[in-house]
């Protein structure tokens, strides 16, 4: 996004005004959506910016500490591309936002940018929701450095761990729900605990393209951590891929990978650490 530009600094001198405050979304599916309180539709970097003229932004404190910045967005479900239903079964959670003012009369003027943070804690009312935007300072609240650890601190197929998970990735059906939380799988070829920790991604439906992690697998019943938000109609395509457990034996058994193992598995316990001579 650019900075303000010389041009916008002029207009806000300026007696009359004609700027709209934009805000744009990107999602962690990689599905892109802008809007603006301008009563038009604004074209901006490739991107159409929808009028949501129930959208409104609270006042945007910045501070020179570290402490986070945050700010709150609310406002209806006046577009069809921002549906209640999309927010429930969390298609928003973690979404990247950024805040910006325009000139509509003007866009060649540039952008003055306000506020870029992520979607936190989102709260629904009937027709309206509301939002809280949480600052980038926010990443300064995370820990910065590792610590050592018996269980590996890579994740499953990320640069560090180096497995490839398109050999541990299985496109199969759910085809029955026997509680909220468990479902039956239409393949139970592949061995117990082949998915816990792993992932469900499903292909079809309200939740399509969806992730949820899953806690338990045996023979073809896998349990889910989380419950679908909307009822699933059965039989469902899905796509499952493996998951780890974080230890070295199954690194090493299940994906050859010990040479990769990101943690210290033989490092002593904090009752090693304690003892002293003579300690029974």
């Amino acid at each position: 996004m650019q900075t303000l530009s010389p041009a916008l600094d002029a207009h806000y001198a300026e007696v009359n005004t004609t700027l709209a405050l934009c805000w744009r979304l990107d999602r962690v599916d990689g599905v892109s959506l802008g809007f603006t309180q301008h009563d038009t539709p604004l074209m901006l970097g490739g991107l159409l910016y929808q009028p949501a003229p129930g959208f409104d932004v609270s006042s945007i404190e910045r501070t020179a500490t570290a402490a986070v910045d945050n700010l709150d967005i609310s406002g209806a479900f006046t577009s069809d591309a921002l549906t209640q239903d999309d927010l429930a079964i969390g298609r928003y959670d973690n979404a990247r936002l950024s805040i910006f003012r325009v000139n509509w009369a003007d866009l060649s003027m540039g952008t003055q940018p306000l506020a870029v943070g992520m979607i936190g804690r989102v709260t629904r009312r009937d027709t309206s929701f509301q939002a809280e935007l949480r600052g980038l300072k926010h990443r300064l609240q995370e820990r910065a450095c590792e610590q050592y650890t018996p269980d590996c601190r890579a994740k499953l197929g990320d640069a560090r761990c180096r497995v490839d998970l398109s050999l541990h990735t299985h496109r199969m059906e759910v085809v029955a729900q026997t509680s909220p939380l468990q479902f039956t799988l239409s393949d139970g070829s592949q061995s117990d605990d082949t998915f816990r920790f792993g992932t469900l991604r499903w292909m079809g439906g309200p939740l399509v393209g969806l992730d949820t992690v899953i806690l338990a697998h045996t023979g073809t019943t896998i349990t889910l951590a989380d419950a679908p938000a909307v009822p699933i109609t059965l039989p469902m395509p899905v796509r499952l891929t493996a998951g780890c457990d974080r230890r070295l034996e199954t690194c090493s058994a299940r994906f050859n990978n010990a040479e990769n193992y990101r943690g210290e598995p033989h490092i002593p316990g904090v009752d090693s650490l304690l003892a002293y001579p003579g300690l029974a």
